[in-house]
């Protein structure tokens, strides 16, 4: 493992565990970045499955993820780097090393709370464990599994947790691994259809009167913005369970059909219809697309007032497409906690 940088070795180091060895591993990790990102078995069908985890959504990064999958294939997974892994009895993989061979994609290490997603076989059935260690990734671990287990359980799109397990210094649930790929623009219709599957009732509400309002108003310091949300505060909206991270990369078109939709450690059930597919729009823009802040809000408006007209109507924000993403905008700065500071200044500029 001392090919690896200082992050990657300590993460490594903290998921073997202490104690008597349950299970010795041989695998075969892959950089991006100069970070770990996957974890691959020597069992061909299992570093697939593995790679799978993997959705990036950049044309050229997809198009070396297709390469790599031939090169894996081809049995070319022994070429990358080798990594011994020594699960011992205290680790949080060790209920699932004497199953056999397992293979895991690493999250982001730049965020304050990196999570590892395992690909694993058990009784018959490939099963995907998402693992939370230590401090705030086990915290949002936790989190996840009463959400998954509460107030979105048997909605369309949402997983079945198999399993799951809290201690102490971690947490992991595990779910049914899903065959599938990112949605693409044909797919905007179903997934609208999934959005509205979500809504709370038939009946529109006024948005003040939501939890999901008081909070995002209590969060908002200034009173010029304030006072742009008391203006729209008497906005008669369907109540939805909102995602909070609805994006390609969150969501699977599933190969044998449906849809599984991951990553609801920021769901709230309070939330109005639009704002997951607000947040669907404009993540990719900037993130992936790399568009400035105006561009992003052109090209999200533009959809607005145009592709989504009938299902933001349906939602109960009519015509007023520039309200629709101010809320979101505010929503996800101050309550999700994304920097959308240019984007929120490019807006109130595009407002007057």
């Amino acid at each position: 493992m001392n090919s690896f940088c200082k992050q990657d070795r300590e993460f490594l180091k903290s998921i073997e565990g202490q104690g008597s060895i349950v299970s010795a591993n041989k695998c075969y990790g892959l950089s991006r970045y100069g970070n770990l990102l996957l974890v691959l078995p020597q069992d061909r069908k299992l570093s697939l499955k593995t790679l799978s985890l993997y959705q990036p959504q950049k044309t050229l990064v997809k198009a070396l993820v297709v390469l790599f999958t031939w090169f894996v294939r081809l049995g070319g997974v022994r070429l990358l780097k080798p990594i011994s892994l020594e699960i011992r009895e205290s680790s949080p993989l060790a209920h699932i090393a004497g199953d056999g061979q397992f293979g895991f994609l690493l999250g982001n290490p730049t965020r304050d709370a990196r999570r590892l997603i395992c690909l694993y076989e058990k009784d018959g059935q490939s099963l995907v464990g998402k693992f939370g260690v230590g401090g705030r990734s086990r915290d949002t671990v936790v989190k996840e599994i009463e959400i998954l287990q509460g107030d979105v359980r048997g909605l369309e799109g949402v997983p079945e947790i198999l399993s799951s397990q809290i201690e102490d210094q971690y947490a992991y649930y595990a779910v049914p691994w899903m065959d599938g790929r990112s949605p693409s623009v044909k797919d905007q219709g179903y997934l609208l259809d999934l959005l509205r599957s979500w809504e709370r009732g038939i009946a529109k509400v006024a948005v003040r009167e939501l939890p999901f309002w008081e909070e995002l108003y209590r969060m908002v310091a200034s009173n010029e913005e304030r006072a742009i949300l008391d203006g729209y505060a008497n906005l008669n909206l369907r109540e939805s369970v909102i995602h909070g991270d609805f994006t390609p990369w969150n969501v699977k078109c599933l190969s044998q059909g449906g849809v599984a939709v991951l990553d609801w450690e920021f769901c709230r059930p309070d939330g109005v219809a639009g704002l997951d597919v607000a947040h669907y729009l404009i993540q990719p823009l900037i993130l992936v697309k790399k568009m400035s802040a105006s561009e992003a809000l052109k090209a999200a408006l533009e959809w607005g007032a145009n592709e989504g007209r009938d299902y933001l109507h349906h939602a109960g924000w009519g015509g007023q497409v520039q309200a629709w993403l101010g809320i979101y905008l505010f929503y996800s700065h101050y309550v999700l906690k994304l920097n959308h500071r240019d984007l929120i200044e490019c807006w109130k500029k595009e407002r007057v």
